[in-house]
């Protein structure tokens, strides 16, 4: 764990996405329980005046991180990826969402792994009441390009259970509907940033059998309470980008992963997920509107795919 420590804020200094506040203006209390499946904090506000969930389980965070487009009325920050150490490119890049208007707009940059100085391609998302209009930066390689999607997904088109769950519920008992009660299309479209704020997939592929992990406590994370989650990879899973144990930092509140790392045999991080300035509700960074100049020097393509490849 100290190497894991010493890692970590090797990483935040560099790269400066990660930081550590007092939200509540004093120090929660962690009691743990017997079972190491239910952690107890005290009671405060967060950074938007909601209240923390206390007596948090296995199981409601894993609902939480399941339903996390729930949190996204209203959010912004930045993030950094890379998905293995295999990866060719690492994926930075920042994002701003307001479905209370149907608006957001990210900028998506693929950085060279071998050399992140070089940027290899840009992408810019807006979306206004469902129209996408996407720009593809290239740097070069070939002419920059843009589409318009008229048929972009809004909020609109996502719904949700919004079930309780019991502090002493079980997976089994919250049942599948409740678990997987995020329905629709992910509305963001910036799906290559999407790992810290719609992270389903991971959360089936880490988080799914409960014998693997544990919730070991807390930690202020931006202001946020966040539960903080070790454990081992399913090799099945964590083979894929070679990773053995993790941990992660996340938001109580919201299921939102504001920090992820995965640990490779020898405790080295070979797959990450670094946030920083994320920004909940009202304190969220306004999303502007697009200027009808936002095209000029690209040319119009017909809604064909333009991604970097593997």
């Amino acid at each position: 764990m100290m190497k894991k420590r010493k890692t970590l804020l090797a990483l935040s200094i560099v790269i400066g996405l990660m930081g550590i506040c007092t939200a509540c203006g004093e120090k929660e209390t962690v009691e743990e329980e017997s079972s190491a499946t239910v952690i107890a904090v005290e009671e405060c506000s967060s950074g938007d005046g909601a209240k923390i969930t206390t007596d948090f389980t296995q199981a409601q965070l894993y609902y939480k991180c399941l339903n996390t487009l729930e949190a996204l009325r209203q959010l912004s920050g930045s993030v950094r990826i890379r998905n293995g150490a295999n990866s060719d490119t690492i994926t930075q890049g920042t994002f701003a969402f307001d479905f209370t208007a149907d608006q957001y707009q990210a900028e998506v940059n693929y950085l060279d792994a071998a050399e992140e100085t070089i940027c290899l391609q840009t992408n810019t998302y807006y979306n206004t009441g469902g129209t996408v209009t996407s720009l593809y930066d290239y740097y070069g390689a070939k002419e920059n390009t843009y589409t318009v999607d008229g048929n972009g997904a809004t909020m609109n088109g996502v719904t949700f259970a919004n079930a309780v769950v019991a502090a002493d519920a079980s997976v089994q008992s919250i049942g599948e509907s409740n678990l997987y009660a995020t329905l629709g299309q992910d509305p963001t479209n910036a799906h290559e940033l999407a790992g810290c704020f719609v992270p389903q997939e991971m959360t089936l592929g880490y988080l799914e059998n409960f014998e693997n992990w544990e919730i070991t406590g807390t930690m202020e994370v931006q202001g946020r309470t966040c539960a903080i989650v070790t454990g081992t990879a399913e090799p099945d899973y964590g083979s894929r980008f070679d990773v053995t144990t993790f941990e992660i930092l996340v938001d109580q509140e919201t299921g939102i992963w504001m920090q992820y790392e995965g640990y490779d045999e020898v405790g080295e991080v070979v797959d990450y997920i670094y946030t920083q300035d994320i920004q909940f509700g009202e304190e969220a960074t306004a999303v502007e509107a697009i200027s009808d100049a936002v095209t000029q020097g690209y040319a119009f393509e017909e809604n064909t795919a333009s991604i970097v490849a593997e």
